[in-house]
């Protein structure tokens, strides 16, 4: 059985109430206000995103993309009043955000005057209103988490959109998916959207992937422990994971750094507090900056099954800290197949300096 390509997991708990923090990892600026992070809100108890205010929207660069359809999205939502027509979450190309941009916008599951989920097709207006092209059956409860899932089976001339609610196909239409302007047909960006004025909606436990996931949960982890290898040179004496287990991270505060290619730096984690039925993907980030004139990498390194196993090179270091520095892990690369809890709870994750 073939495991999913997930591009990204979001909890929102690890950038604690930093929005900016938050958008370090996207590379993307809000193109309006009316988004924070709220503690507490999540669908467990974490923290999710808050959107509010009339056609306020977030739009996020998906780490190492672009990516091509079909491509799948899906969050846990919540809503103080759901009854606020206009677009929920979208995918698109790259160009100049929301509002401003909606030219960018191939499709995107949207909200009615009644609380029922549609699909919607650009071109969308400043309220993030876009042309109707199906309209699902159930009536959102206001103030209650949701799951729901949504799909670009292909950008084209004639593509299939399909909208899930807490893993049920609730809405599906077919229509001409490219948007305008000559988009590539890649995709780059996702956005999550609060419709009008007069709501606060929150987001978490998300994914991006190209395969639809179902109803999923983002368990968020910091390390406890120091692992089977501390090549790296701690800011202050003692134990290295003591320096890189903040949330948010607290810049040069506390770190750990390295100026030798092939020095690794391991921590172990606590073990997972529930038994979930799947563990789908496992991701690892840094939130790192450079402080000389050399061209410096890092990459994850994960030590499962007692063999260390180097992850993918990253984007090159800047002067600034940026957490765009990521890697989903599908499957246990000791089995090579999906995750199991055991495998998990004894992995170590860390960085390596490869240059």
């Amino acid at each position: 059985m073939a495991l999913p390509n997930i591009y990204n997991i979001e909890g929102f708990t690890w950038c604690g109430t930093s929005v900016s923090v938050l958008l370090s990892r996207y590379n993307q600026p809000q193109s309006s206000g009316g988004t924070s992070i709220g503690a507490g809100q999540g669908r467990f108890s974490g923290n999710a995103l808050g959107v509010n205010g009339g056609g306020y929207t977030q739009n996020f660069n998906i780490p190492a993309g672009p990516f091509a359809a079909p491509i799948r999205m899906g969050f846990a939502v919540k809503s103080s009043n759901w009854p606020t027509p206009g677009m929920l979450m979208a995918f698109g190309d790259s160009g100049s955000g929301l509002p401003g941009g909606h030219q960018n916008v191939y499709a995107a599951c949207g909200v009615d005057l009644l609380g029922r989920l549609t699909i919607l097709q650009w071109p969308f207006n400043l309220l993030n209103q876009g042309v109707l092209q199906a309209t699902g059956t159930h009536i959102l409860q206001n103030n209650s988490y949701y799951y729901i899932e949504f799909e670009i089976l292909g950008i084209s001339a004639s593509s299939t959109v399909n909208v899930y609610l807490d893993g049920v196909l609730e809405a599906t239409a077919t229509f001409d998916t490219r948007g305008a302007g000559g988009l590539s047909g890649n995709v780059y960006e996702f956005y999550l959207c609060c419709p009008q004025a007069g709501a606060q909606y929150y987001f978490c436990d998300g994914y991006v992937a190209d395969t639809l996931l179902g109803p999923s949960r983002a368990v968020d982890a910091t390390p406890t422990g120091d692992g089977a290898l501390s090549q790296w040179t701690p800011s202050v004496a003692g134990p290295h994971y003591l320096l890189v287990n903040e949330e948010p991270p607290d810049g040069d505060t506390t770190y750990v750094s390295s100026a030798t290619p092939g020095q690794i730096d391991l921590y172990t984690f606590a073990p997972l507090a529930s038994s979930p039925a799947a563990i789908l993907g496992v991701q690892v980030a840094f939130y790192a900056r450079k402080d000389d004139i050399a061209a410096r990498t890092i990459a994850p390194e994960v030590r499962s099954g007692g063999t260390n196993y180097a992850g993918t090179t990253q984007p090159a270091l800047t002067t600034s800290y940026l957490d765009i520095y990521l890697e989903v892990y599908n499957a246990d690369p000791h089995t090579t197949v999906a995750w199991l809890p055991a495998g998990l709870n004894a992995a170590q994750f860390g960085v390596n300096e490869v240059s």
